[in-house]
């Protein structure tokens, strides 16, 4: 009988009972195929460990014991670990393993805890789903796999994980029903979770990539693009808006500065006893009571009505309304991208009426669309900072610009708020200045009533006649 010599004794021939201490080489382990992570910037801790080594050892476990435990449960994720055969398999310390290779280290020192393998799955799904900052998709599929894999319902994952609301759950899952480009620009921080949630109101995989498109390459916001894909579709084949569709419009990324929504849901309109005159406002009334309005000139050309699809008519009055007001904040964006000249006396006119019924989100709306038509001229997000710039460059012609816009979209703004039961003549001037400059052409039955109502025909869509009223 032969004895081995203790000078030569390997990795090989040391007992692997639990809690001990060993000095491993990295090629023997492979990494935990349940550790689903990011593991970040590894240079700092490679460097500590090239300066100071290893402070504390990675946990391995025996990749027999973990196959005979998880193979064939689970043969797609643990077919790395078969094919690479080595005798370990991480526990804990992936980040650890992976620096103290990109320190070329030979050897690792590691504690072998054989006694983690039963529940080492369910640990590190319920470490990494708590560690600082996972993001929303690391978490879907954390639950994902509890759910699908592990048979957990879903209040057993909300205790397996902590987490208080079933809601949450849900919300978290649904994020992996998204289009694998979705998930990726959610990843890439390209569009919030919020936004790319929006494209799940589609019906197929196709509409949802078209809505993506116009988000991602056309700065538009979800709740728009959404819209846009409902009312003109998308082309076969590659989800691109068509060539004949009316909008390029507004982004929901984080170049594009925030609003706030002023028709996030189609609901009927407040009767005039129930209105919030939150800006200081008396109630205005329509008819021989409104205030007088100015007749806006068209002194160039309009460009052609864009022929698009038609959508299906709403129902109710607020759908309707609704419908007009998403259709009007398209044709002001189409206005700037196509450069329309906007005439002094119409674009005076704008700026008097908005002076008198400015709405606090006129600025960020108008941030909005000259970031959707290219025509910002500064890369700054935030609306404030962005006109302080505008104002300092000296550009008068860029002052111009942002100072019209803002105007084009305060008068939005009042005709949007659907506190206001009706229409004044203010805003059929304004409508007909979309009509005249934009080209636009209202369509929704709402919209035409109040206009015919207000005097305006709409016979001759791009030659109305205007309320005769004398200009203020």
């Amino acid at each position: 009988m032969t004895t081995s010599n203790p000078e030569n004794t390997g990795i090989y021939d040391v007992p692997d009972g639990d809690w001990d201490l060993l000095d491993v080489p990295l090629t023997q382990i492979v990494a935990n195929p349940f550790n689903d992570r990011d593991m970040g910037d590894l240079e700092e801790l490679s460097n500590d460990i090239r300066k100071t080594g290893l402070l504390e050892p990675v946990s391995i476990m025996s990749t027999e014991l973990f196959l005979k435990a998880y193979g064939e449960r689970f043969p797609e994720a643990c077919a790395e670990v078969k094919e690479k055969g080595t005798k370990y398999v991480l526990g804990y310390g992936e980040r650890r393993w992976r620096a103290a290779e990109m320190a070329g280290e030979p050897t690792i020192k590691a504690i072998v805890r054989n006694d983690l393998v039963p529940s080492i799955r369910l640990d590190l799904i319920k470490e990494n789903y708590h560690r600082k900052n996972p993001t929303e998709l690391e978490q879907a599929r954390h639950i994902s796999r509890l759910v699908t894999e592990d048979k957990l319902s879903y209040r057993e994952v909300a205790e397996a994980l902590s987490i208080k609301s079933i809601g949450t759950i849900t919300k978290r899952l649904r994020l992996l029903e998204l289009p694998i480009p979705a998930q990726q620009a959610i990843e890439e921080k390209t569009i919030g979770v919020t936004a790319a949630l929006e494209l799940l109101e589609l019906d197929d995989e196709a509409q949802r990539l078209g809505a993506l498109s116009l988000m991602v390459d056309r700065r538009m916001r979800a709740k728009d693009a959404v819209y846009h894909v409902r009312v003109n579709g998308v082309s076969q084949g590659n989800g691109d808006v068509e060539p004949d569709s009316e909008v390029q419009s507004e982004a929901d990324q984080p170049e594009v500065p925030a609003q706030r929504e002023h028709n996030s849901e189609p609901t009927e309109a407040s009767p005039p006893e129930a209105r919030d005159d939150r800006d200081g406002n008396a109630p205005e009334a329509s008819g021989e009571a409104a205030s007088e309005a100015e007749t806006v000139p068209a002194t160039t050309a309009p460009p052609a009505p864009v022929a698009r699809k038609k959508a299906t008519p709403a129902t109710g009055t607020g759908s309707d309304r609704y419908t007009a007001n998403k259709e009007r904040e398209l044709a002001c964006v189409e206005l700037l991208r196509q450069k329309v000249e906007i005439p002094a006396e119409a674009r005076d006119a704008l700026i008097r009426r908005a002076l008198l019924a400015t709405k606090g989100d006129a600025r960020s709306q108008a941030h909005v669309w000259l970031v959707q038509a290219n025509r910002a001229h500064f890369d700054i997000r935030d609306t404030d900072a962005y006109f302080q710039a505008v104002l300092s460059s000296d550009d008068a012609e860029l002052i111009t610009l942002a100072t019209t816009v803002t105007a084009l979209a305060a008068n939005e703004a009042r005709a949007s708020d659907r506190r206001r039961p009706t229409w004044d003549r203010h805003d059929a001037e304004y409508v007909c200045f979309l009509i005249q400059t934009a080209g636009y052409v209202p369509a929704t039955h709402w919209e035409k009533t109040e206009l015919a109502r207000l005097g305006v025909s709409l016979e001759n869509a791009n030659d109305p006649k205007h309320p005769d009223q004398e200009s203020l």
